[in-house]
């Protein structure tokens, strides 16, 4: 079975979260940033859309976490707007959660410097789930640096 995209874009993010390949964002070949959320179940190779996320964003990062839901951090939303937070999408309700709901530790550390194009991963270590970010850049430099966050239960 083929499912094609229907709208060629570039720097969205995509990634597998259970049965799904998420497919958020990005910039149309015109240069108009996107914030739709469109999901492939992969086990039938149909694309639904799913809506809107709160912002428009391309160069983001994205991770699936264990429960399924996905981690957001960063990107460029269009003119001098980069992003420096975080956000929780379920794919099974269908629903945005701000970053102070998710993070645990968001006051010790600090916001970091607004970026995109940066890397990130999650972990589990003694029963609480942390957050890495790598690097990046922003309008002003390139960054080499990296932050940890942890997540609420």
């Amino acid at each position: 079975s083929n499912a094609s995209v229907k709208n060629p874009k570039k720097s969205d993010q995509a990634l597998s979260s259970g049965i799904y390949l998420m497919i958020h964002g990005g910039k149309m070949i015109d240069g108009t940033i996107l914030k739709d959320v469109t999901l492939l179940d992969l086990s039938i190779m149909q694309w639904h859309n799913h809506g809107t996320s709160p912002s428009s964003l391309c160069g983001h990062s994205s991770i699936s976490l264990d429960s399924g839901d996905v981690i957001i951090y960063g990107g460029w939303g269009g003119n001098l707007d980069i992003s420096d937070s975080f956000s929780v999408y379920s794919p099974k309700s269908n629903r945005f959660i701000d970053c102070e709901q998710v993070i645990k530790n968001a006051a010790d550390v600090g916001m970091p410097k607004p970026r995109f194009s940066c890397c990130m991963c999650s972990y589990n270590l003694e029963n609480e789930v942390s957050v890495m970010v790598f690097g990046g850049v922003n309008f002003e430099e390139d960054l080499c640096d990296s932050f940890k966050v942890t997540l609420a239960d």
